[in-house]
């Protein structure tokens, strides 16, 4: 960093050479601890000047790049960035609202330099919200025509000011109509057809956008987000060129829909067409098939909002839990109940898998949304996942000991399969399958040796217990578990819960 010490000085045939010199050996770094502030201040205010006053766009470009590289590092940056700096960059990057006369290039990069700063600098923060910036840049998004790289990095820009400065999100759509103007962009998009990568990429960003922005919707915006869902509708049944664009296209759907909990008159529009709900379905076993061959690095990341806008979704809409249902956890056959629950490929087997995934918040997702296709009724969240699987939840909500949660439900019902009723009463409800007949391991032993064994067990697990392994644990009457003082106490006993009822709701 010190090579660009006295870099205003320097004369503008050396100027390019020592620039490129910079770039070429830190490209990589992104932390420049050998200089102090004082001088992190002039090599700042050297390749400002440049930029704004050198005629050659070339130098220009790589002094706007050496600002890029130099931004990556938050130390210091608050003191050496000052307002007309922004100014610069804001003019220079075409945003403003005089005409741009930069180069494309320039145009970029200042994009670029901009966009680091309001991520690093509080200050730079804080002066974008007094000094016109978000409407001189949702005008230019308005504008936008190519949905390329440059201009998508518009929105790069507003999603990053209406993340880190909240109260930008109320100021955009109270005094922007910024919910409005976004959604007019996305619906301008599907005017192309089928959707190229690039164009996707873009779609990406405006539905981030449209992400934060929902965050602090008001009552007042409700008619508004109803036009959202109304073009997300749209957006779900577009055409795309490839599966990878589709897939980003709707995982970015998806984030956007769980801001909609609770708002039911905007989500009609998703479930206006059925196909909307196995798109984002097939999304989720799409993750979990990859989770499955071990290809997802983030389970959580992944399938986590999926899960939580089919939960949304069944829990607001009778008809969207019906078809779910339908997929998910169709009726019973014997063949089902050979195996395990969570062996197996079906949409059920991945799911019920994930009900004792280390991840407490996958699991405890996946367990809310098979308890609303279950209608909240344990006796069938039972049958289908087996009572092991099924325990966590039952314990959160006090229903060890069966009985319903507390939303309500239709009652329209199935009734299971014959089959499955013939060899219903075979099925193991910890496990939640018909299990081989075992030998008894106690037989031949006599009665002394039986106890023997049992107090051994009894020694053994009130070892595990003192040492702090284990909390074993009995049903209180609340049906939630209450700890025990030594394990004799367990054998008061557990009641289970059946193994459901011979009828399947919706």
């Amino acid at each position: 960093m010190t090579d660009l010490l006295g870099i205003s000085d320097v004369p503008d045939n050396q100027l390019e050479s020592v620039l490129s010199k910079f770039l070429s050996e830190n490209t990589t770094v992104r932390s420049f601890t050998d200089i102090k502030l004082s001088d992190r201040k002039l090599i700042w205010a050297g390749l400002f000047s440049i930029a704004e006053n050198n005629s050659s766009s070339i130098l220009q470009d790589k002094a706007l790049k050496c600002c890029k590289l130099l931004s990556r590092d938050r130390v210091g940056i608050n003191e050496c960035i000052e307002n007309k700096n922004v100014d610069l960059l804001i003019q220079k990057s075409g945003i403003s609202r005089l005409q741009p006369d930069s180069e494309p290039g320039v145009r970029f990069e200042s994009k670029m330099v901009l966009s680091n700063l309001i991520h690093q600098s509080s200050t730079v923060q804080a002066y974008c919200t007094v000094n016109g910036f978000l409407k001189d840049i949702l005008t230019t998004i308005t504008n936008h025509k190519d949905r390329n790289e440059v201009e998508r990095f518009d929105l790069r820009l507003l999603f990053l000011l209406t993340a880190l400065c909240s109260e930008q999100r109320q100021v955009a759509n109270s005094e922007h109509r910024a919910l409005t103007l976004i959604n007019n962009n996305l619906k301008s998009c599907l005017d192309m057809s089928p959707c190229s990568p690039v164009l996707a990429l873009y779609v990406v960003e405006v539905l981030k956008v449209l992400f934060n922005l929902a965050l602090e919707s008001r009552t007042e915006d409700t008619e508004e987000l109803t036009r959202i869902c109304k073009t997300l509708d749209s957006v779900l049944n577009h055409a795309y060129e490839d599966k990878d664009s589709e897939n980003m296209v709707v995982s970015n759907v998806i984030n956007f829909l769980t801001n909609m909990d609770g708002k039911m008159e905007p989500t009609t529009y998703i479930i206006h067409k059925i196909s909307n709900i196995q798109r984002i379905l097939d999304y989720l076993l799409m993750k979990l098939e990859e989770y499955s061959e071990n290809k997802l690095k983030n389970l959580k990341e992944e399938v986590s909002p999926t899960l939580s806008v089919l939960w949304i979704l069944s829990k607001m809409h009778r008809e969207v839990r019906k078809y779910l249902k339908q997929i998910i956890l169709p009726p019973l056959t014997a063949e089902d109940i050979q195996n395990k629950p969570e062996k197996g490929s079906s949409p059920r087997s991945r799911l019920v898998s994930l009900l004792t995934n280390p991840d407490q918040d996958v699991a405890t997702m996946t367990a809310e949304f098979l308890f609303v296709l279950c209608k909240h009724n344990v006796g069938k969240l039972v049958k289908h996942s087996g009572y092991g699987n099924a325990a966590g939840l039952l314990a959160r909500r006090g229903l060890l000991l069966g009985g319903r949660g507390e939303e309500n439900f239709s009652s329209d019902e199935e009734s299971d399969t014959e089959e499955y009723q013939k060899e219903a009463h075979k099925v193991n409800p910890i496990t939640g399958c018909v299990e081989e007949d075992r030998p008894n391991p106690l037989e031949g032993m006599s009665e002394e040796q039986k106890e023997y064994e049992a107090m051994k067990l009894v020694n053994m697990m009130d070892k595990l217990v003192k040492d702090g392994f284990i909390q074993p644990a009995r049903i209180g009457e609340d049906g939630k578990p209450v700890p025990v003082e030594h394990i004799l106490q367990l054998q008061e006993g557990m009641n289970i819960p059946g193994k459901g009822t011979g009828e399947d709701s919706d």
